[in-house]
């Protein structure tokens, strides 16, 4: 009969739990660090693409500012900047 002695070399019972763990948190922290990002980039480009209703009615109003000559052009860029990127 053979004897075993030693040590085998392989990855079993706790080890192998530890590695497993290890790589679904890597997964999951990965996973949530792509999400954030993603999710931050899109709602930067939204606020920029997609004026809401009320936006669109201050910037006309602003316009009308600036045409009947209540305000200048540097003023009418200020204000309309101001709108746009709050």
């Amino acid at each position: 009969m053979y004897r075993y002695i030693g040590y085998t070399g392989g990855m079993t019972g706790i080890g192998m739990f530890f590695v497993v763990v290890a790589v679904v948190l890597l997964v999951v922290i990965l996973s949530v660090v792509l999400y954030k990002v993603l999710a931050n980039k899109s709602s930067k480009n939204e606020k920029h693409e997609v004026p809401t209703k009320e936006e669109d009615i201050a910037i006309e109003l602003l316009r009308q500012e600036y045409a009947k000559g209540s305000i200048n052009e540097e003023e009418y860029v200020k204000r309309k900047t101001f709108l746009i990127n709050n």
